[in-house]
């Protein structure tokens, strides 16, 4: 992960993982619920915030 600066780093800031997740948002379409702007990145740091934030970004719609 890369900080404000766009250096890599191990440490990143709450607030900066919360910003990378500004970008995501909920949609329906032909009524199924899908997530936009969903990037590897924004997997990585899902998968690493464990079971209950994965199962609410990829909850069926």
């Amino acid at each position: 992960m890369r900080n404000q600066r766009k250096q890599p780093t191990a440490k990143p800031t709450f607030r900066w993982i919360m910003q990378k997740f500004q970008g995501i948002h909920w949609v329906k379409l032909e009524g199924q619920r899908q997530i936009s702007n969903l990037n590897d990145e924004r997997r990585l740091i899902i998968h690493l915030l464990g079971p209950p934030v994965e199962r609410y970004y990829y909850a069926p719609g």
